[in-house]
């Protein structure tokens, strides 16, 4: 892989873009590798999943959580964001495994913060440590807006929805936000620009990468 060359392309293609990019391209074989920007640091969002599973599957090798075990799903679980568990009854009880299922899945934050309580923090911050992400913190769990007062992050909808001078309920916020409503011209957007810009980046790349690449949205 000539990696120089292949900087150089993707460089170009990010100057087409606007926003803060960070990209890793690396050759699993040979060890090669483009970076751009690979220790800048992004808020994780949903991304913080992925670590979180990791330390349960750990767990659950080490004896320490059965899959099998069921959590409640309290009210006061419940949580905006995405996910189904929010739009279902009181008093169920999930598996472990079913919570991971419907956490990555559905990206389902109650799941996620079952889990998290389950599993601990400190749990899930020395699993980012030993996966090597040493910039990456799980600092509170999904749509926790008293620690994003206190700093840790910002959630504007459920300020809101909190909010009796707005006059707006979760559901409605949640309804008026549905992005399905907004996606406008999008969807051809993104095909234009795969067609006219990332197809033929692929292309004029497939002698460096080694390999023909296929992009599917």
């Amino acid at each position: 892989m000539d990696t120089d060359k292949l900087k150089l392309n993707v460089l170009n293609l990010c100057s087409r873009i606007e926003g803060k990019k960070a990209i890793v391209i690396e050759d699993l074989k040979t060890g090669e590798a483009v970076e751009i920007n690979r220790d800048e640091v992004f808020p994780a969002a949903s991304l913080i999943k992925v670590p979180v599973l990791s330390a349960l599957f750990r767990m659950a090798k080490e004896n320490q959580i059965a899959l099998d075990e069921r959590i409640e799903l309290e009210k006061d679980s419940r949580i905006g964001g995405f996910g189904i568990l929010k739009d279902l009854g009181d008093g169920l009880n999930p598996a472990v495994r079913d919570l991971a299922v419907l956490m990555i899945t559905l990206s389902d934050n109650i799941a996620a913060n079952l889990l998290i309580d389950r599993i601990g923090m400190s749990q899930i911050n020395s699993e980012l440590q030993a996966m090597g992400m040493k910039h990456t913190v799980l600092q509170r769990k999904m749509m926790d807006s008293q620690a994003k007062e206190r700093g840790l992050d910002n959630n504007l909808l459920q300020l809101i929805a909190e909010d009796p001078s707005f006059g707006l309920d979760a559901d409605g916020l949640r309804e008026t936000m549905d992005p399905s409503k907004y996606v406008g011209r999008a969807p051809m957007q993104v095909d234009a620009f795969r067609k006219d810009i990332v197809d033929p980046a692929l292309e004029a790349n497939r002698d460096i990468l080694g390999m023909r690449a296929e992009i599917h949205v």
